[in-house]
Order: structure tokens, then C-alpha cells, then sequence
């Protein structure tokens, strides 16, 4: 199912192409997706305790772990890896309160959010512009290389230069060409990848509590 933010989705073991226009590429989905299963080889703690791994202990700055009681409850505390700490256990519901409070701290206020959203527009403006000169760079440089290929080409032609060179230099040519070609590409995707993220992100700002919650 994530791979509808690509444009491609799998249904009844099927995989099909969407209509819609995709929110990432591909290539950003894949490098996501391998974090991800970096950041997911934990131990099993983490893997079922909400906070592990995010909370210190006050008083000494070990690690708090969490423990699950009568698989349902879980409860809190310092891992004494330090010292021998004061504090007790403290619930999750009591840490939720807490982080609740500290999320919504960092919430972005709708003038903000405007103030950035339009800021963002002026920096895509402005790499519009860029992209533009670097496509027409990348053009004149195909276009020159393409030229190289025609006389390259009229000189084996002409038995001026032998099957093997001529083999040799145009196969390198056209990497080159293929390179740029990709360079092209490439361009526009990673500038739509990055305004995109950054209207997610600011979305996500405007939202924290609910996407917390």
C-alpha cells in the first residue's frame, strides 16, 4: 500500500500502475523504505514499548526501559545502569499526558504556516530558474557531443580512423549522452521530491497533537 505514494499499488497479488500523479519517486520511496528497516532492527523492546529508547532518567541520564505488566500494562523506569535511582515506575498514560504537552509545543500556528508555505514557493521559484540554466548547459553539452558522434562517424566512414577506435569512442560518447540525459531527468524529480516533503512536513507541524495522538 505505500507504494501509492509512487504511483504504484498491488491489488489481489497484482501489481498495477495508478493514474494519479505520484507524491515521491521512486527512487526517494526505496531510500525511505531501506532506513526504515535499518531503523526497525532493534531489540524487541523497542519494537513494543512505545518510549523505549526516547526517555533519559533525570537523575543519573541512563536509559529508561519499559516493561509490559499482564500484557497489557506497561510501566516505565530507570534501567539503574548508573546508579541506584529514587524514582519508581511511572505508567505510559502519564508519559503520553507528558508528551502531549510537549508536542503540542511544537505545533506551528496557521501564520506560520502560511508565512513558510510561501517562502517555499520562492525557493522553488528560484530553483526553477536554476534547473532551467543547468537543462540548457546539459543541452548544448549533448549537442556537442552529438556532433562528435556524426564526424566520429563520417571518419570511420572515410577510413580515416580504424572500426576499433571508432567503436572505442563512440561507445564512450554515448555514455556520456546517457549520462546527461539522466542528469536531465533528474532535475525536476528531486526539486518536486523536496517542495512536496517540505509541504508534508509542514502539514505534519501544523498537526502534531492529532498525528501524535
Amino acid at each position: 500500500m505505500e507504494q501509492l505514494y509512487y504511483g504504484r499499488f498491488v491489488f489481489k497479488g497484482q501489481a498495477y500502475i495508478g493514474k494519479h500523479e505520484p507524491l515521491i519517486s521512486a527512487s526517494l520511496f526505496q531510500e525511505v523504505q531501506r532506513n526504515l528497516k535499518i531503523a526497525g532492527k532493534s531489540d524487541y523492546e523497542k519494537r513494543t514499548v512505545a518510549f523505549a529508547g526516547l526517555i533519559k532518567c533525570g537523575h543519573c541520564g541512563g536509559s529508561v526501559t519499559g516493561d509490559i505488566k499482564k500484557e497489557r500494562y506497561v510501566y516505565y523506569r530507570c534501567g539503574h545502569h548508573k546508579q541506584k535511582c529514587p524514582d519508581k515506575y511511572i505508567r505510559e498514560e502519564a508519559l503520553e499526558v507528558q508528551f502531549e504537552h510537549l508536542v503540542a509545543s511544537l505545533r506551528m500556528t496557521p501564520e506560520q504556516s502560511v508565512w513558510i508555505r510561501q517562502s517555499l514557493k520562492e525557493v522553488n521559484q528560484t530553483k526553477e530558474v536554476e534547473i532551467n540554466e543547468r537543462r540548457d548547459t546539459i543541452q548544448v553539452e549533448i549537442k556537442r557531443l552529438e556532433n562528435r558522434l556524426n564526424r566520429l562517424y563520417e571518419d570511420k566512414l572515410d577510413g580515416v580512423i580504424s572500426e576499433s577506435f571508432y567503436l572505442m569512442k563512440s561507445a564512450e560518447y554515448n555514455a556520456q549522452v546517457a549520462d546527461l540525459n539522466g542528469t536531465w531527468e533528474k532535475l525536476s524529480i528531486v526539486n518536486e521530491d523536496q517542495i512536496r516533503l517540505g509541504l508534508m512536513i509542514i502539514d505534519f507541524a501544523t498537526n502534531t497533537v492529532q498525528a501524535f495522538k
